[in-house]
């Protein structure tokens, strides 16, 4: 009888010790994720950066006015979605980085 409720006893541990282990490895996922999409936009103000200095540089004599603007194709509504804090600190973000620009 002992041997059948330390096996029952191990079963619930191994279970319990997976879940935890599940649970780590979405966790990691997630913040791996996230930081990719938000080095992707990172790299991508860089760039438009890089090429507005670019092009100032080979066309000093003329000003021009450049407007880069992003659209998502989803078309969702993001105000309510969980993705919502992550594109105000995304705005903001492009917001200084077009001032950087600008200067």
């Amino acid at each position: 009888m002992i041997w059948v409720i330390w096996f029952l006893n191990q079963v619930v541990v191994y279970v319990i010790l997976l879940n935890f282990l599940v649970g780590v490895i979405i966790q990691s996922y997630e913040s791996v994720l996230n930081s990719s999409i938000i080095l992707k936009y990172k790299q991508r103000c860089e760039l438009n950066r890089e090429c507005a200095v670019y092009l100032d540089s080979l066309y000093t004599s003329s000003r021009r006015n450049c407007s880069i603007i992003s659209v998502s194709s989803a078309g969702e509504d993001l105000r309510h979605s969980e993705w919502s804090g992550f594109v105000q600190a995304l705005k903001r973000f492009i917001k200084s980085e077009n001032q950087k620009t600008h200067e």
